[in-house]
């Protein structure tokens, strides 16, 4: 197939095009080389100047449904050609997960193999060691949350009980504290917050009656 070439304006719009729909270049040329019957179609700059705008069309009619969810093979596809140590997680995680693994486990089983590539000696890579920092968190974010929640409760508890011996009102004490906390009153009482001394003891039950 001789024509001229195409523009570097073109082979720009192309390539902003398949970034756009999400295809991937390799296998776009090759579709193109079997559609046109052109083995001399290796790059973007091999196609025609004439065949620019069939050339778009076949890429727009490749853009993926954004409501639709992405396969895994869209998205091994998708991280081709990305050497980052980022997408050789994701990439090492997904097949994973493709191969039948918990994608929790497979997430943390990629990390530490990317990981483990580097030897301890020497600097492994800052977005390595965040990513192992995030999930040690995630991991112990509900017990760390229960815990500050503790604390707040504690915390409270003592702001009222020194308000109740201050001789405040219930009422009072609950409205001086939901303004330090910076809530309604009845935030406060939807948690239940409750000082120590502030508890009404149970009345001893009487015999029951027969």
């Amino acid at each position: 197939m001789s024509s001229a070439s195409l523009s570097r304006q073109q082979i720009a719009k192309l390539r902003a095009k398949i970034r756009e729909v999400h295809a991937h270049e390799g296998r776009f040329l090759k579709y193109l080389a079997a559609r046109w019957r052109d083995e001399g179609i290796k790059r973007l700059g091999n196609i025609p100047a004439r065949s620019f705008d069939e050339a778009m069309a076949v890429l727009e009619a490749k853009r993926r449904d954004p409501r639709k969810p992405w396969t895994l093979d869209e998205m091994l596809t998708d991280l081709q050609g990305d050497t980052s140590e980022q997408a050789a997680v994701i990439r090492r995680a997904l097949e994973r997960v493709k191969m039948g693994d918990d994608p929790h486990k497979a997430w943390r089983a990629a990390l530490a193999e990317q990981l483990a590539k580097w030897p301890r000696s020497s600097e492994r890579p800052e977005f390595l060691k965040q990513l192992a920092a995030d999930l040690i968190v995630e991991e112990h974010e509900p017990q760390l949350k229960r815990e500050r929640d503790r604390e707040n409760l504690i915390e409270i508890d003592s702001w009222l009980t020194d308000l109740f011996a201050k001789r405040y009102s219930r009422t009072q004490a609950r409205q001086v504290t939901a303004k330090i906390l910076g809530v309604k009153v009845s935030t406060l009482n939807q948690r239940r917050y409750r000082p120590a001394g502030s508890r009404r003891r149970r009345r001893p039950k009487g015999p029951s009656k027969v």
